[in-house]
């Protein structure tokens, strides 16, 4: 592969960083919320364990979607109608 390919790719990738970084941000804060929301209300034990879950799940769902999209600006993850909370 010619080095002036691979430097378009590095400028490529390095110029989307800022948008990974909020989209990123964003992701970790829909997580947080949405597990408190679904996993608080009944005590610590079942937070700590809802907590990693929805960070695990938001990524798992960021990286399938991203990978396997048509439309580069395609995103994923917890979202109000998703999660439905029921009180």
């Amino acid at each position: 592969m010619p080095q002036s390919t691979l430097l378009a790719r590095a400028r490529h990738w390095l110029g989307s960083l800022p948008a990974a970084c909020v989209v990123a941000l964003v992701s970790v804060s829909y997580a947080v919320s949405y597990a408190v929301m679904i996993f608080g209300g009944s005590g610590d034990a079942l937070l700590q364990a809802g907590l990693p879950l929805m960070f695990v799940t938001s990524v798992l769902c960021l990286l399938v979607i991203c990978f396997t999209s048509s439309l580069p600006f395609m995103l994923g993850g917890a979202d109000s109608n998703s999660v439905g909370c029921s009180r």
